[in-house]
């Protein structure tokens, strides 16, 4: 009897989310040893609304999917007032 293979993981959409939650994590690196905690945050923001959007997408969870969401838009919040600050200071 042949050996079958298990093809039935997350779909591509799924797996760049993960990919974009993994780089904008270790993206948050950077910015902690640079001592940017405004940029710091976005990026720990972006990396867990990622995450939750791809697990939200996985597992159809619209809970997951509007935290996801939300942690975004905080990403984006963090980002408007690190640039503010850049051009206001």
């Amino acid at each position: 009897m042949a050996a079958t293979s298990d093809t039935s993981g997350p779909d591509a959409r799924v797996r760049r989310l993960y990919g974009v939650a993994l780089i904008t994590a270790l993206g948050g690196l950077f910015f902690l040893f640079v001592r940017d905690f405004w940029m710091t945050g976005a990026s720990l923001a972006l990396s867990v609304g990622s995450a939750m959007l791809a697990w939200g997408t996985e597992w159809q969870s619209k809970a997951a999917r509007w935290g996801g969401y939300a942690c975004v838009g905080t990403a984006a919040a963090l980002l408007i007032i690190d640039a503010l600050q850049s051009y206001v200071l």
